[in-house]
């Protein structure tokens, strides 16, 4: 297949897919200069779920995933060559609800910082193409499909991926694969049957989790299916989000609700599950009151009113022109500015803003320049700055927009705003789940690159099945806009599979969460093993004694608990612990979650970004009563070390009392850490510790001579 630039096999831009499922495809041969993609949603794609897709020999991309996307997700997907992304400033790059899971990629994920909200895990990336059995190459141009994906037997892929409902039904063995295809399952099907064509029963599979339960969630039907208004009369109010970004009153494609004092909309989520948390997220602003310029009320001169990139406009006119707006309210100074949206044609364009006669001085004037507008791009656009207001108005007037010179702007609407401190805002809530009705304000005027969704956590009561969410104007004199509403079931980001695997469906659950932002992980109560002195405490001097104080004595291993090892512990010409660089103990650290396994090498580690990562935290589950000392462990490969260190990785920390086997004299991965600069911490306990980043405090004691130190550990979450 030849496709022209930026275009994909698979192609949508700009729209709800309302958990549209693409799955089982084989995406092959895209061959188009410029760059040709595979399976390609680009910019503003939200709630679609890919699948069980092979992609090979594509000119571009495997993939391309563009920000912003929300509820995106990607499970189980074989793809050969490189994914990109990219986010075409849209000032508010985000992919909230999105997961990638149990996907397996030759080439490299690009563009992550573009995609901070994507759920990443269980995925196998800049793997090369050594996993696969017979995947395509110059010499195999036409893989036997679906099989030559099949994971071969020495592919650190097999039986570490995650149970996922709906989607890995029917692995074989302990876990299903990481991959589109399932070792020692039966294949699925390749291609077309022209004899025997099929009868499809079309349907959206309902266990498929972490889906945006919402329906109708960006109200892209154009219309208010799906929602009850409980109050007032709220509108849908169209506007390009794609032209307008950050500026615009619409977050996603085209449509948000605008409300008005004394309005709500509401819609029930049915089909959720009892006793489970979910996430409600939505996004919304407070803005004063917009007009559509081709609503005018009277006109003079004369205007085209052609549509422009989908928008109803003003889109050429003759000098002198003007248009008017009967009986619109300021209040008592409700408004101090004026915006324009509009496509600015020619520097030195001007609009004047006039009040009760076209004649009037002009309470605000627009002139195009190169530094408050985007010139001549062919998108609409607000300009960069409101156009002040210089007198106060209040009351009640019929306002004229005179255009001086011909054809010079084309106009879509004008905004009356108040940059003012926020005086006003909305409601976001959730009720009726089983648990107390729980609220958020909406107080953000633009959607900008610092504003969030807004976000509530709320978890369903014992026999509850449903949630109410909604979105009210309580009152004041502004407008809210809402748009892009999502619930969804909530997971730890990044997000491990754990628990028991029945048959071939997995009862799993995820780690718990605390509610803590900063986790003690020392421990000083360890059985460090046959060469520790248990920690104890004595007071020598008491207060009595004294007449003061009391003064007391410890007594322990410098191993004992959580503690750091300095070189000399296991190198006789190594630094002790007060010639280490304290640097290493404390800043940024990710942690990550290895369970399971009986060694830890490269290959455990190949599926996890560790770029710019200095500090590494592995949490195995492994040790699970820390008051007895383990009789195995899941030990370090030596050869890890070399690989940690290509990463930039200075210091690596476990739930774990030592990096090699408990028995081992050559200790080789301590000795292979220290060669490649990599220093140890060691007894760490991370029960209740997700994997994401954290701050890692662990400073060592300055133990002059010493070949370790005991250490209090405590890691925060990062934002």
């Amino acid at each position: 297949m030849k496709l022209s630039k930026d275009g994909g096999a698979f192609y949508v831009v700009n729209v709800d897919m309302e958990n549209t499922e693409i799955h089982h495809n084989v995406v092959h041969d895209i061959i188009g200069a410029g760059g040709s993609h595979g399976i390609y949603p680009d910019n503003s794609v939200h709630n679609a779920i890919f699948y069980n897709n092979i992609t090979y020999n594509t000119s571009a991309n495997g993939m391309l995933i563009n920000v912003p996307n929300e509820y995106q997700l990607f499970y189980n997907n074989s793809i050969q060559g490189p994914i990109g992304q990219f986010c075409n400033n849209f000032d508010v790059c985000d992919s909230i609800g999105s997961k990638f899971t149990n996907n397996i990629v030759s080439g490299a994920f690009g563009g992550g910082a573009n995609n901070n909200d994507m759920t990443k895990d269980k995925n196998i990336i800049s793997a090369g193409t050594t996993h696969w059995t017979a995947p395509y190459s110059v010499t195999n141009s036409t893989p036997t499909l679906p099989s030559a994906y099949t994971l071969k037997s020495t592919s650190t892929g097999l039986d570490q991926g995650a149970v996922i409902p709906g989607i890995t039904d029917g692995y074989v063995g302990n876990k299903p694969d990481i991959g589109a295809v399932e070792t020692g399952a039966a294949p699925w099907k390749v291609g077309h049957d022209f004899a025997n064509p099929p009868n499809p029963t079309f349907y959206l599979n309902p266990n498929i989790p972490y889906k945006n339960q919402m329906k109708n969630a960006g109200f892209e039907r154009g219309n208010f299916e799906e929602w009850t208004i409980t109050a007032g009369t709220p509108s849908l109010f169209k506007q390009a989000a794609w032209d307008y970004k950050a500026s615009s009153m619409v977050r996603f494609q085209n449509n948000a609700v605008r409300l008005k004092a004394g309005d709500t909309i509401q819609q029930t989520v049915n089909g959720l599950k009892p006793n489970t948390t979910y996430t409600l997220n939505a996004w919304g602003i407070i803005q004063g009151t917009v007009f559509q310029a081709e609503d005018y009320n009277a006109s003079a001169g004369t205007f085209s009113q052609t549509p422009f990139r989908g928008e109803n406009c003003l889109c050429g006119n003759t000098a002198g022109a003007w248009v008017k707006y009967n009986s619109i309210d300021f209040g008592t100074g409700l408004y101090n500015s004026i915006n324009f949206g509009a496509v600015s044609r020619v520097t030195g364009g001007k609009i004047d803003v006039k009040l009760d006669n076209p004649t009037n001085p002009s309470i605000a004037t627009y002139t195009i320049n190169s530094t408050n507008d985007v010139i001549n791009n062919g998108a609409w656009n607000y300009n960069k700055t409101d156009t002040p207001i210089t007198t106060s108005v209040t009351g009640v007037h019929d306002v004229y927009l005179v255009f001086s010179n011909a054809n010079e702007i084309y106009l879509d609407n004008f905004r009356l705003s108040n940059t003012t401190a926020n005086v006003d805002q909305a409601i976001l809530g959730v009720k009726d789940y089983g648990g107390t009705e729980t609220t958020t304000t909406i107080t953000d005027k633009t959607f900008n690159s610092t504003t969030k969704a807004k976000s509530i956590e709320f978890t369903t009561g014992p026999t509850n099945t449903s949630a109410t969410i909604y979105a009210s104007k309580p009152n004041g004199n502004y407008f809210a806009f809402v748009d892009g509403f999502g619930v969804a079931e909530e997971v730890p980001v990044p997000a491990p599979f754990s628990g028991s695997y029945n048959g071939t469906v997995a009862n799993f659950t995820w780690p718990a969460v605390s509610n803590a932002v900063s986790y003690d992980v020392y421990r000083s109560d360890f059985k460090d093993g046959p060469h520790n002195t248990p920690f104890t405490y004595k007071v020598n001097w008491s207060k009595e004694e004294s007449g003061s104080v009391n003064v007391g004595q410890i007594n322990m291993s410098i191993h004992t608990g959580t503690h750091i090892d300095a070189p000399f512990h296991f190198d006789n010409e190594g630094k002790r612990v007060i010639e280490l660089d304290l640097d290493l103990y404390i800043g940024s650290a990710r942690v990550v979650y290895l369970p399971n396994y009986t060694s830890i090498g490269v290959g455990e580690l190949s599926g996890i970004d560790l770029n710019g990562i200095t500090r590494l935290i592995i949490r195995t589950d492994a040790w699970k009563d820390q008051r007895t000392f383990p009789q195995t462990i899941p030990h370090l490969k030596p050869e890890l070390a070399a690989y940690l260190s290509e990463f930039g990785v200075r210091l690596i920390g476990l739930d774990l009392p030592s990096v090699d086997p408990l028995d081992s004299k050559e200790l080789l991965a301590h000795h292979e850490l220290a060669v490649h600069g990599i220093h140890i911490l060691e007894g760490l306990v991370l029960d209740d510790v997700l994997p994401g980043d954290y701050e890692l405090a662990a400073l060592p004691l300055p133990l002059v001579e010493a070949d370790g130190s005991p250490v209090r550990a405590v890691l925060k979450k990062l934002p």
